[in-house]
């Protein structure tokens, strides 16, 4: 596939043990990519990426398949992780990538931070790449995470491994609203 190395684990079914993806606040997030990379011509190509297409292929490569309409891509703005999760249950299905902290600069008063993030492909280990992002968030008196909205550039590198062509990725992001889960919490 022509597809950029960062969503590697989803594009070929690299699957996540069902572990359930609330280790912390999910919200939904959606990202427009640019894949630039080699062809076997030896032309430089183009390919864009995006959140929904990288959800549709997660679909696909479930066994059995799914239907994409059944998945949401969500960020955990605990850990930093983005993945498809199964709508219904939180669960996990694929992993896309991982925001890392590097450093902030945050305004205490208004809940307003510019973020510099490490990105990386948990599937690649060699991926490298980075993120500034803007982020708002409020809290309630108990702490609670009540308002939360990230959005920002990001970079990511793939260098050339067993003879495949090194990629490029551009592209940027923006979350939404909170995830929650469609099924009913059953009751103990």
């Amino acid at each position: 596939m022509k597809s950029c190395s960062l969503f590697l684990p989803v594009l070929v079914g690299t699957l996540l043990s069902a572990a359930t993806a609330d280790a912390g606040t999910l919200v939904h997030i959606n990202f427009e990519a640019s894949t630039r990379s080699t062809n076997a011509g030896g032309k430089v190509v183009n390919t864009p990426v995006t959140g929904h297409k990288v959800v549709r292929e997660c679909a696909r490569n479930r066994a059995p398949p799914v239907a994409p309409a059944s998945l949401a891509l969500v960020l955990d703005v605990d850990s930093g992780r983005v993945s498809v999760v199964d709508r219904a249950t939180g669960t996990n299905v694929c992993e896309v990538f991982q925001f890392d902290e590097i450093t902030s600069a945050a305004d205490a008063d208004s809940g307003y931070k510019v973020r510099h993030l490490r990105v990386r492909d948990p599937g690649a280990a060699q991926s490298a790449g980075s993120a500034v992002a803007n982020e708002r968030s409020s809290r309630d008196d108990n702490g609670v995470l009540v308002k939360y909205h990230l959005n920002g550039k990001f970079h990511l590198s793939y260098p050339s491994v067993d003879g495949s062509a090194p990629k490029v990725c551009n592209g940027t992001f923006n979350t939404g609203r909170r995830f929650t889960p469609t099924a009913p919490v059953p009751v103990q």
